[in-house]
């Protein structure tokens, strides 16, 4: 029997003999005389249309970028990994939650898979785990100590109007539902999501090794019965950009430098995921895009830093706030580095300039403008 680096290799060269296929056939790659090489574009089309040809040849190298990282991650990394090894007793893992987000519209799937996940969870040997299910409409979950159903009511509005996965998502975040710690791991799937004993051995290691606060996962297709080919063929160039691309940027760089799935993340922190499950207000075209606020973590930012990103005269802030220094109850006080006849913000003492701040902004929600939301990935 073939072992994974044998068909990982043998995976680059079927890669490659395509890669080279193509670039002959589509005349990349010359390796006989063409007739058309002789031809003199700027006699033939003219210096205007040479110049418009010209540039729309450059336009395909766009997407160069994620090309190589694509062409990178399907042939650094082993397409073919063998079983997954425990690194850790799952004695000693952290709490994990596994939060599937739902419309309630398919009750018997969301029943079949989350039965399945937990048998799953349990033959992995993960002991501290809780099943979550956010819906819409009530489901009817079987009552056990390791599944929670959770119903967000119809009349439920976020501060910021967000619609969708994302309201499901603040709502488990509410102070009165929420039921996490900062130290507990939160999976999310979606509904039609099936765990596997090594993606359940996966993530037992990455939430032990603690070294990252997030995580992405690989999902693969038609591992069952296949409903219809087509969109089953048009799902596998998600396996592929998964393998390739994604896993390229996460392991090179551990940043979501192209993109990042709405679906298979891990992350650390089950109430402070959005500054202390707070709202941030974002207008109707930022909403739509709810999945990509939760793979972000806004970063708490300085005074001059919060300033110079009113670049806007309509996002003119409504009040800034800054808090006393933090020794102001001490007797002594750094002293500032300036003229003491002259104060102004550049020789301020330490401990004010340390000081904590807040900026309070009036947006517009009827515009269709995107609101830059200020953030970081740790």
């Amino acid at each position: 029997m073939l072992t994974s680096r044998t068909k990982h290799y043998l995976h680059c060269c079927l890669l490659f003999i395509v890669i080279a296929s193509v670039e002959i056939f589509t005349g990349g790659l010359k390796l006989w005389k063409d007739p058309t090489a002789e031809i003199n574009p700027w006699v033939r089309y003219g210096f205007t249309w040479t110049i418009v040809l010209y540039l729309l040849r450059l336009v395909t190298f766009l997407p160069l970028p994620q090309v190589l990282f694509n062409f990178a991650g399907l042939t650094l990394y082993n397409a073919f990994p063998d079983k997954v090894v425990l690194k850790g007793s799952p004695l000693l893992a952290p709490f994990i939650c596994i939060r599937v987000v739902t419309r309630g519209d398919y009750p018997q799937l969301v029943k079949s898979n989350v039965s399945r996940n937990m048998n799953k969870c349990i033959d992995a040997g993960l002991e501290n785990f809780l099943i979550q299910v956010v819906t819409d409409k009530k489901i009817g979950l079987e009552h056990d100590r390791r599944i929670r159903e959770i119903v967000v009511p119809s009349s439920y509005r976020t501060k910021s109007g967000a619609l969708f996965k994302a309201r499901a998502l603040q709502y488990c975040l509410e102070d009165d539902v929420n039921i996490l710690v900062d130290t507990d791991w939160v999976v999310h799937l979606d509904e039609e999501t099936l765990l596997t004993e090594n993606s359940v051995k996966g993530i037992l290691n990455f939430v032990m090794d603690g070294k990252y606060p997030f995580g992405q996962g690989l999902i693969t297709y038609a591992n069952e019965e296949v409903v219809n080919w087509i969109t089953t063929l048009a799902d596998s160039f998600r396996v592929a950009d998964d393998m390739g691309k994604l896993r390229f940027q996460f392991l090179m760089f551990h940043k979501p430098l192209f993109s990042w799935k709405g679906s298979y993340v891990v992350t650390q922190g089950g109430q402070t995921w959005l500054n202390d499950g707070q709202s941030y207000p974002m207008n109707k075209m930022s909403i739509l895009a709810n999945f990509i606020i939760f793979a972000i973590r806004p970063q708490n930012m300085e005074l001059i830093e919060e300033v110079e990103l009113i670049a806007n005269e309509e996002f003119i802030p409504k009040e800034i706030v800054i808090f006393p220094p933090e020794n102001a109850n001490n007797c002594e006080t750094d002293e500032d580095s300036g003229d003491d006849d002259f104060i102004d913000m550049n020789n301020l003492p330490g401990s004010q300039l340390r000081a904590p701040s807040e900026v309070t902004q009036s947006h517009n929600y009827e515009s269709d403008e995107i609101v830059d939301i200020p953030c970081m990935l740790q």
